[in-house]
């Protein structure tokens, strides 16, 4: 939401100065604003051929909880519910030669079934949020439960 406020004279600045409290009372809405920040499209390529090459993927943001799973999973960081279906490469739809087309969707199956077997024995990582003590100190804390990592 977006609001203001006139401050007519320099008593009222100080005021509005001294807590939320003061400087939210009295507000006028003017409306709603909305940003978007979108996703390079080559991202999630970008990301697969890291993983792929064995590199670990982690993202840092100040975004709510929400929004930050939603980013990883269209970047394709942590799972879809539907990631059984393997996405196949555009540029194997474009061929025009039939037999190298057909060889290359068996190697992409193929591909795609050895990464469904590793997958199925991986290791779940632990979702972790960096917090804030009392005393500014910062550490790392477990979404699952809630304890703080070393």
């Amino acid at each position: 939401a977006l609001a203001y406020k006139t401050l007519s004279n320099n008593d009222k600045i100080e005021i509005a100065k001294d807590t939320r409290a003061a400087c939210e009372e009295d507000i006028v809405f003017a409306g709603f604003i909305a940003f978007t920040c979108r996703v390079r499209k080559d991202t999630k390529t970008v990301l697969k051929r890291l993983m792929e090459g064995g590199m670990t993927v982690a993202m840092v943001t100040g975004d709510a909880l929400l929004t930050a799973a939603h980013v990883a999973k269209e970047v394709g960081i942590c799972d879809n519910e539907n990631d059984d279906e393997e996405e196949v490469d555009p540029r194997i739809l474009s061929e025009k030669d039939e037999e190298l087309k057909k060889m290359l969707m068996k190697k992409a199956q193929m591909k795609a079934a050895q990464k469904k077997k590793k997958k199925v024995n991986k290791k779940m990582k632990p979702i972790l949020l960096l917090e804030q003590s009392k005393t500014g100190m910062m550490f790392w804390q477990s979404y699952d439960d809630e304890s703080r990592v070393q």
